[in-house]
């Protein structure tokens, strides 16, 4: 029986471009969500602290986070419901600032 050629999938170059096709998609990722990244590495720290000094509602979020933070540490309520909180919280003060944006329009009957 004559020796066959290996199929293409069978050989180490198709490896190689399968390592090469996971590493332009890994590349593609972290392009798309350079954004993300950033904030995830801490990396526009010192841009985002002019940027919450100018919020109005930066005070009030900031002192409400601390309250429920602190309902964290006492075993009062959970980190799901801390979680929901502060998304409450965060709406309140955005709301009591004027901040709020416009509500959502009502559904049509």
């Amino acid at each position: 029986m004559p020796d066959r050629q290996p199929v293409f999938l069978d050989r180490p170059a198709a490896r190689v471009l399968a390592a090469l096709v996971i590493l332009l998609c890994a590349a593609l990722l972290v392009y798309i969500h350079r954004d993300d990244v950033r904030t995830l590495t801490g990396a526009d720290q010192g841009q985002g602290s002019g940027a919450a000094s100018d919020d109005p509602a930066a005070a009030c979020i900031e002192q409400r986070f601390a309250e429920i933070d602190g309902m964290v540490e006492e075993g009062v309520v959970g980190d799901e419901q801390a979680a929901t909180f502060k998304q409450r919280a965060e709406a309140m003060c955005r709301a009591t600032t004027g901040d709020g944006g416009s509500a959502p329009p009502l559904p049509v009957n």
